[in-house]
């Protein structure tokens, strides 16, 4: 069975949707978390609003932890770069509907080594 270790990936690479300069294109993405008590030093915080919660509020938190690059959904259908304590901050429209495609591209598809067998019985 293969590992689900991250490859390396560039953020162009991840966003192909997205404008972006060529010095963030080219940037390796770090670990994901949507957890910012769990982000990895050079991580990536994905700042989502919850039912309870909203992620947005701990982008500062995601930052003490290491944090190099933020996404957090976009409060409007605009994609907007911002420069947050000098750190890439990406708004990005539905990105909550994006995350499981984000990180199947991240992780490389680590479904398709699965085998899936179906049982039926009464």
């Amino acid at each position: 069975m293969s590992s689900v270790a991250p490859r390396t990936i560039a953020l162009g690479q991840l966003l192909p949707d997205f404008a972006l300069p060529d010095h963030l294109a080219n940037q390796s993405v770090g670990p994901l978390s949507l957890d910012s008590r769990k982000v990895k030093k050079g991580g990536t915080f994905i700042a989502l609003p919850g039912h309870a919660e909203d992620g947005r509020h701990f982008i500062v938190d995601a930052l003490g932890h290491g944090a190099e690059l933020v996404f957090e959904e976009a409060e409007d259908d605009s994609f907007e770069l911002k420069d947050f304590h000098q750190m890439p901050l990406l708004s990005i429209p539905h990105l909550s509907s994006m995350v499981s495609e984000i990180a199947k591209d991240f992780f490389d598809s680590p479904s398709r080594d699965l085998k899936v067998v179906g049982i039926k019985g009464t």
